[in-house]
């Protein structure tokens, strides 16, 4: 618990400054223990406990996504948690286990859905400020010109396009390793 509690804060307080020490505790320590079939219970329910202490955090998550699923040569490390703790939600329980055991897997399968919700919440908070009717930007901008101010664009919309232009040009380069190890003719053609 002592150890996990310390990868926490770790990962929510440091994960600018420690980017590689994080990546190897979410994808080395939480990503196996989460998706083995033979890890203990109580491993799994300890680490899908600390992942939900994560996922609290709106803003921990849109990092996670950024500083990994972003860079080129990032593993998709938000991509692979969200995929292992949607499968743990959806896991059927074994028969014949011990009736601490069935409560402890409901549990996980709890907190798993919980974990579900929180990427939701922090979808919809974090396009708060990316989405506005058209219209409205327009009568706020109109708005602005009359007071003789200018409105440039938002930060959440210079962030998002950063962010989106990053994330497609990951996403490129690795259509383009596939199509290469098929046929590397036709992969420099795609990189062309």
């Amino acid at each position: 618990r002592l150890t996990l509690s310390l990868c926490i804060s770790l990962i929510r307080e440091f994960r600018e400054s420690l980017k590689g020490e994080v990546e190897g505790i979410l994808s080395c320590l939480f990503l196996p223990i989460l998706e083995s079939p033979n890890a203990p219970t109580q491993h799994r329910l300890a680490v899908i406990r600390a992942l939900y202490a994560i996922y609290k955090s709106p803003q921990c998550l849109a990092d996670i996504f950024i500083n990994y699923d972003c860079e080129v040569h990032g593993k998709n490390i938000f991509e692979l948690l969200t995929k292992s703790v949607a499968r743990t939600a959806q896991r059927k329980i074994p028969d014949g286990l011990a009736v601490e055991v069935i409560d402890q897997e409901n549990l996980i399968k709890h907190m798993a859905l919980k974990i579900s919700v929180c990427v939701s919440i922090a979808l919809v908070e974090w396009s708060k400020g990316l989405y506005e009717h058209p219209a409205d930007r327009k009568s706020r901008r109109d708005a602005a010109a009359k007071a003789g101010e200018t409105i440039g664009p938002e930060i959440a919309e210079r962030v998002s396009e950063d962010w989106m232009l990053r994330k497609e040009h990951k996403v490129i380069m690795e259509e383009g390793k596939e199509i290469f190890k098929n046929s590397f003719k036709k992969g420099i053609a795609h990189f062309w």
